[in-house]
């Protein structure tokens, strides 16, 4: 999967990182300041015009939260298009599996390196709507 993902003009195309190990899901909390704030999020960020969708997640990850995916498992799980009004989204969202050593190095971390909160949660409070998300997000449950 190493080709360039069709940008959608005037969107803002972002890689989307579905981490979990077996039944836990990590998320990510926005900051009030942000778009979307106060909403727990995937983790991911802004694809850069150099890079692919697949590339861009890897280096978000990393960013954000300290995990390195370079040797994981990355699986599109599809592409979520998302208009909020003021801006429209393009979220290629990956699902990624981490091993046992990833998630026994990072089970513990409360947050991510860019000052975000982060939580560890189950993929029953995911469906039950016990962290709520961004309305584009909602989207990636259906694919859980």
């Amino acid at each position: 999967m190493s080709q360039h993902s069709a940008a959608i003009p005037s969107s803002i195309n972002v890689a989307i990182a579905v981490i979990h190990y077996q039944n836990w899901y990590l998320l990510g909390f926005r900051h009030s300041s942000q778009h979307q704030g106060n909403l727990y999020e995937f983790i991911g960020g802004k694809i850069e015009s150099n890079e692919t969708a697949q590339s861009a997640l890897i280096r978000e990850v990393n960013e954000e939260v300290g995990i390195d995916l370079s040797q994981n498992s990355i699986t599109k799980l599809g592409l979520i298009t998302h208009d909020y009004g003021e801006k429209t989204v393009c979220l290629h969202t990956y699902n990624v599996e981490l091993t046992p050593a990833q998630y026994g190095h990072h089970k513990l971390q409360k947050q991510g390196l860019e000052g975000q909160s982060l939580s560890w949660v189950t993929k029953s409070q995911l469906l039950a709507a016990e962290y709520p998300l961004p309305s584009a997000n909602k989207e990636i449950l259906s694919w859980l």
